[in-house]
């Protein structure tokens, strides 16, 4: 009969170091729900700190209940903090939604928040922080849960039990199953989340801390526009009191003092309006476009497809050598050095001036202009569905994408003279596929003044 007692001791006693384990691994996040202000607003929190108050309880009770009741205290202990996350969950969205009455301004809190830039608005956009009080707080509260049954099946595996004992240990298999149970629960309004956090430490409504929160950010996108514009009159005023020789002597300044790249990076027409006389010609303008370092991209290749300035473009594309190259070479080459317009019109112009000079150059590959066109759009639209993440376009198949360009072909009734002369549809296949393969498999980028590559290549 003594051996029973001395049993339950055994159990009690492996029972309260478990216990300990889990209680130190979620202790730190019971410990930050004693600051004042996470007290103030995080409910999430408090949360913790009960559970983490409650499992000290039951341990302290361990040595005055037996095994079974101390299960039961567990499994209601955890029952509790379950059905308070899932009622948190809820009270956020119904809170809200009593709050701002309509539907239509949940809408307009996602959209804020979507478009808010979270790293130039981080005091503006509460987000992350948020993030981390929240779904990231849940992820790693479970973590250490998990820890702690790492911890806990390690202390079993050094403990031999009897055959009888050989079953899984109540406490491993709650412990599991709770665990199992948060990671089942996720807060999906994080942005309302967010509003609601926010809103009572500012001690305003929320459709008001909405509404200034917006202000601050235009406030914000007007001060950098002021700036923008001061720089410029600055750049132009500096450029106006420079003769031509002098004017000469700074376009040949390195970029980080030179006034047109500053000038430029801005404002492209008013740099283009300033250069030295000689410059000011289509074939000057497209030198400088061509061959000064230090040029934002974007800007270049937005200055190039803007309508009225296609004979600059002509220029610029006519400074290109792509004879003997094949056309995914010529393509890169010619792209790597801009960053090519969103605007379909501006782009086509662009890959249509690029057409015409691979033609003029590689007479024998296609023959037919148009040909040439509608394959480097084609590759344009490809490539923009591979790596381009804003991109809506179905990723085609390299079939597809064959099938689709020589339809195209046919359809505007190019493939006839392009047999004629000489280069028949199973020509333009093989060609296909080579380009369909090539721009799947690598982005094209143009390159940086440093030999190193922009991170987008759309502008």
């Amino acid at each position: 009969m003594s051996e029973v007692p001395d049993r339950t001791d055994k159990e009690k006693k492996e029972l309260h170091l478990h216990l300990k384990i889990l209680r130190d691994a979620i202790t730190p996040f019971a410990g930050a729900a004693s600051r004042q202000a996470l007290v103030q607003f995080e409910p999430l929190f408090r949360l913790y700190f009960k559970f983490n108050e409650d499992l000290t309880s039951i341990m302290s009770a361990i040595s005055t209940s037996d095994i079974e009741q101390t299960r039961k205290n567990l499994e209601k202990t955890s029952a509790e903090f379950l059905s308070s996350l899932s009622e948190l969950n809820r009270k956020i969205e119904n809170d809200l939604k009593k709050d701002l009455k309509e539907k239509e301004q949940l809408k307009k809190i996602d959209t804020f928040f979507e478009k808010s830039d979270i790293e130039n608005h981080k005091r503006i956009n509460p987000l992350e922080s948020v993030k981390s009080l929240t779904n990231e707080s849940l992820t790693k509260f479970t973590l250490a849960i998990g820890r702690a049954i790492v911890q806990i099946e390690e202390l079993e595996k050094k403990k031999p039990k009897p055959a009888e004992e050989n079953k899984p240990w109540f406490f491993s298999r709650w412990l599991k199953s709770f665990r199992d149970s948060i990671r089942k629960i996720e807060f999906k309004h994080i942005t309302l989340v967010a509003a609601l956090v926010v809103a009572p430490i500012s001690k305003i409504p929320l459709t008001n801390w909405l509404y200034n929160a917006e202000q601050r950010k235009n406030k914000k996108i007007k001060e950098a526009t002021i700036l923008k514009e001061s720089k410029e009159l600055y750049y132009e005023n500096e450029l106006k009191k420079l003769s031509d020789k002098d004017k000469f002597t700074q376009l040949n300044t390195p970029a980080e003092n030179n006034i047109y790249v500053k000038l430029f990076n801005i404002s492209p027409q008013k740099a283009m309006e300033l250069l030295p006389e000689s410059y000011k010609t289509a074939e000057g303008k497209a030198n400088f476009l061509r061959n000064t370092p230090g040029l934002d991209k974007k800007q270049v290749g937005g200055f190039l497809g803007e309508e009225n300035n296609e004979s600059i473009l002509k220029v610029y594309v006519q400074s290109f050598n792509f004879s003997g190259k094949n056309f995914t070479k010529a393509f890169r080459e010619f792209l790597g050095t801009f960053r090519i317009p969103k605007d379909i019109e501006s782009s086509d112009r662009i890959l249509d001036a690029f057409a015409i000079q691979f033609q003029e150059q590689n007479k024998t590959i296609f023959t037919n202009i148009n040909v040439v066109r509608r394959i480097a759009r084609a590759s344009m639209k490809l490539h923009d569905t591979f790596h381009n993440p804003d991109s809506k376009e179905k990723q085609k198949t390299q079939q597809e994408f064959v099938v689709l360009v020589t339809s195209e072909i046919i359809n505007n009734e190019i493939a006839k003279r392009a047999s004629v002369a000489g280069r028949p549809l199973d020509k333009y296949e093989k060609i296909l596929k080579e380009i369909y393969d090539n721009i799947k498999n690598k982005r094209i980028e143009p390159k940086d003044e440093n030999g190193g590559r922009r991170s987008t290549f759309r502008s």
